[in-house]
């Protein structure tokens, strides 16, 4: 019965990612949405986000009120970001793997969803507000079973979509058979399921949803280096990224985003179940 409640609420958890179009203080548009807000924000009042609200505690939903919200510490570095320049953070939800194209058809100003600036990836990127681990998820049943990277060899794992944990994957687990989504709860959901044998997520989220899916565990660590998060902002566009550079620096250096990572944790504690 366990279980099966469990299925049944990474289930739901994935459906309400999609479903919930998040808001918050700031003002938030579907995926489905086509505008060309961000176009005029350089010179509007709008700053438009875009973001994958399945990555706690960096972006999540959360009811509030009995409302439905985006919070996290990147959508408190973004609302810092809109009112350092004076304007109203718009937020896109949608799947990590859209982000940046997004940004590259000018339907957002910025991309801030737990993303590592790699080179590969087309857009310029901030200075690192975040330090990152990678690391291994399993079911607390096969912990002794998945001890290394060669014990997966052959094996199933998941990594997200388009995300530096699936390009790590690639790179440190290349004898096991990945299979990439663009949901963080689906992951889980095929872990859980026996669909696969175990899901490379970041630390700080993995950590985060082991509050409430209590029969997985971190198996080990993986030595690839992300260099970090940073904003990502499209390509050519120096002016709002030497802007955005200086309010990540201040917010580093006088414990601001110290405070949002602190109080993100706080939020996400228990509300993924």
């Amino acid at each position: 019965m366990k279980n099966t409640k469990r299925l049944l609420a990474l289930a739901l958890a994935g459906s309400m990612m999609f479903a919930f179009a998040g808001c918050g203080s700031a003002s938030s548009a579907p995926a489905a949405d086509s505008g060309d807000a961000a176009a005029d924000s350089a010179t509007g009042d709008t700053l438009v986000l875009a973001t994958s609200a399945d990555y706690p505690p960096y972006e999540f939903h959360k009811l509030i009120d009995g409302k439905d919200e985006i919070v996290g510490f990147d959508i408190s570095l973004a609302q810092l970001i809109a009112d350092k320049l004076g304007k109203k953070l718009e937020i896109r939800d949608i799947s990590f793997d859209s982000c940046l194209i997004e940004l590259n058809m000018d339907k957002a100003d910025i991309v801030i969803a737990g993303m590592s600036p790699d080179p590969d990836r087309d857009a310029a990127f901030s200075d690192i507000y975040y330090d990152t681990t990678q690391c291994v998820l399993v079911r607390k049943a096969d912990s002794s079973k998945y001890t290394d990277v060669a014990s997966l060899a052959g094996q199933t794992i998941g990594a997200q979509l388009g995300s530096a944990q699936e390009k790590a994957a690639k790179a440190e687990l290349p004898d096991s058979n990945l299979v990439s989504l663009q949901k963080i709860p689906d992951l889980l959901l095929n872990l859980s399921s026996g669909k696969s044998e175990a899901v490379v997520m970041e630390k700080f989220v993995a950590k985060t949803y082991l509050q409430t899916y209590d029969d997985m565990e971190i198996a080990f660590d993986l030595k690839y280096d992300t260099d970090g998060c940073a904003v990502a902002v499209k390509k050519g566009n120096d002016e709002l990224l030497q802007q955005v550079n200086e309010i990540v620096d201040t917010a580093l250096e006088d414990g601001t985003l110290s405070k949002y990572i602190d109080e993100s944790a706080q939020l996400a504690a228990g509300e993924l179940g």
